[in-house]
């Protein structure tokens, strides 16, 4: 490990040789070795937690950054050297995927699973189109994520057999023009920086994808340009190899994530509203998609969908009724009958955005909808300084040139537009797709509970 030899910050052990430097220490007693490393993580927010009886061998680290009862994340000893290792290359979290990187190295690893079964793939059935899947030289400092934890029956242990034996390599090895990709369990830097946590001896996601570019590189360019590699191959993946697999994001902040508190009513009692069936399907759905936001809105902005046409033809019966009840209006005169001709025109004619401004104008009570912006601390989200891109104005509850129904129902279609078109079209060009499982989307959150106001309201009042 060349690039890591002279540095006096890390202490070094001495150890007979073919004894692992970790055998000289217990449960309850660290090597000079793995002291540095503690130190080292707790410098990085990474609470140490010592193994227990039920995990012998092991040593645990907390990662903060996952929300929920803090798990450790459980790593061999045999790992310390190469934790080490990676922790003084200047590893450090990445951006927005679960994952680490090395900018002097060229190095980036995520946090991947099986988008269908959320665990990890069994890479042995796969082969890489490397003759004899040759690994990549680049990542000769990084090979020890075999020795990560993985669950055998009852018993955890490393994957390191006794002896100089070594199990089945289960990673695939992939070689590109000034770069490398390897696809097997996580490296130990990015297993305790990364991971959400060790259950029942089990790691949440055993995968990562690694990328190591032949060059050093700062860290917005070597995330923007993994970002498209990564990206290709997941595709391929998919379309070639019938792997689907996902990248795993950081999560957001909770508060961020779920910042109403709803009232709970504990009394069940027999349904007493009668609701279309389609309408309660997506409806139901819409609650239960809160890890795709855009697909979690889309549902709500589909419940608002099915009543549009009740909505245009509500608004055009009032000025229809109106323009007949006038006294002014004669059935001989083509001025009048043309009146009642435009108003059929415009139900024909009605925009998707004005049937929306309809909508809520008038099925969506006014005093719910203001204090929906009163009552929470929403900071810019509602903003045209917020997280979401496209918006062109603030939604202003004191405004009094245009009604609050209608800066709603403006937002609410910006967004939807932004999410279902992918137009390679200039005029998109400024305001690009929200995609699913980007930072934007993950900013969603506010506005599907909006957009669930605006379904809830409009059931209750249609």
């Amino acid at each position: 490990m060349a690039e890591y030899e002279n540095d006096e910050t890390w202490v070094e052990l001495e150890a007979e040789e073919g004894s692992p430097h970790v055998e000289a220490a217990t449960a309850d007693e660290l090597t000079p070795l793995e002291a540095s490393v503690v130190a080292e993580l707790a410098k990085r927010g990474i609470a140490f937690k010592r193994s227990d009886l039920a995990y012998p061998g092991f040593l645990g680290f907390v990662n903060p950054r996952w929300p929920g009862r803090a798990r450790a994340n459980l790593l061999s000893r045999q790992c310390m050297e190469t934790l080490a290792g990676q922790l003084k290359s200047g590893v450090e979290l990445a951006t927005n995927w679960a994952g680490v990187v090395i900018p002097k190295l060229g190095y980036i690893e995520v946090l991947a699973s099986d988008a269908r079964r959320n665990y990890t793939v069994e890479l042995p059935r796969y082969i890489s189109t490397d003759p004899a899947n040759i690994e990549c030289p680049n990542f000769s400092d990084f090979h020890s994520a075999d020795l990560v934890i993985q669950p055998l029956g009852r018993n955890v242990r490393p994957l390191l057999d006794e002896g100089d034996r070594k199990p089945e390599r289960n990673s695939i090895e992939i070689h590109g023009e000034g770069c490398c990709i390897s696809i097997s369990m996580p490296s130990p830097a990015c297993h305790v920086l990364a991971n959400r946590g060790t259950f029942g001896g089990s790691m949440t996601w055993r995968m990562s994808i690694r990328v190591r570019f032949d060059r050093t590189m700062a860290k917005s360019a070597l995330e923007s340009d993994a970002k498209a590699l990564l990206n290709s191959l997941v595709y391929e993946l998919d379309v070639r190899n019938d792997l689907k697999l996902r990248l795993v994001a950081w999560p957001i902040e909770q508060t961020k994530k779920f910042p109403v508190r709803r009232h709970r009513n504990r009394e069940v009692r027999f349904p007493e509203i009668e609701v279309d069936p389609q309408v309660a399907a997506l409806f139901s759905f819409a609650g239960t998609a809160a890890e795709n936001p855009p697909l979690a809105f889309l549902s709500y902005y589909q419940v608002l969908e099915t009543y549009f046409p009740t909505a245009i033809k509500r608004s055009a019966l009032r000025e229809l009724e109106l323009a007949l009840a006038d006294p002014r209006f004669d059935r001989k005169n083509k001025k009048s009958l043309g009146r009642i001709l435009s108003i059929g025109e415009g139900v024909a004619g009605a925009s998707e955005n004005s049937a929306l401004r309809e909508l809520i104008e008038h099925n969506v009570r006014d005093e719910e909808l203001r204090d929906f912006f009163v009552r929470h601390d929403w900071g810019k989200q509602f903003t045209k300084q917020g997280p979401i891109i496209g918006i062109e104005d603030n939604i202003n509850v004191d405004n009094k040139q245009v009604p609050l129904a209608y800066q709603v129902a403006d937002r609410v279609y910006r967004i939807r537009n932004r999410i279902v078109h992918t137009k390679g079209d200039f005029k998109y060009k400024t305001v690009p797709p929200l995609l699913p499982q980007s930072v934007e989307a993950e900013q969603l959150y506010p506005d599907i509970e909006l957009l669930r106001l605006l379904a809830y309201e409009v059931i209750l009042c249609i």
